[in-house]
């Protein structure tokens, strides 16, 4: 199943609850457009992403891919603070995003706990 997820405003930010699967590049480039459009539509710049419901075979060529495509996205189109929450498991390849995202220039940090997660976007 392809990667839907719930938009809610909440203070200060958004959050998206995504679940399904987000594997391939086309995968990744939908599911960030329409992220996108959302977020901005709402005028938001603080965003939370609950990635613990979703699948999809990663590994680390496929994290800097996905890293620099989603950089050239949004880097400039606003300043968006991301966190992305994902099960333990998934951290080698959330962080090996991070880091790529970052050195290009994006505000994104990964955690493994939604407490963690919130008070570093509410910060």
């Amino acid at each position: 199943m392809p990667a839907t997820y719930e938009y809610e405003v909440k203070n200060g930010y958004a959050q998206a609850t995504t679940q399904g699967t987000i594997s391939t590049m086309d995968d990744v480039m939908t599911y960030v457009q329409s992220l996108i459009e959302d977020t901005n539509r709402m005028d938001m710049n603080n965003l939370l992403l609950d990635h613990r419901k979703v699948t999809g075979d990663l590994d680390t060529l496929k994290s800097f891919n996905f890293a620099v495509k989603v950089t050239n996205k949004v880097v400039g189109m606003r300043a968006l603070r991301l966190a992305i929450v994902a099960h333990r498991e998934r951290m080698e390849f959330l962080k090996f995003f991070e880091t790529a995202a970052q050195n290009r220039g994006m505000m994104v940090v990964g955690f493994d706990s939604m407490e963690e997660a919130l008070r570093w976007i509410k910060g």
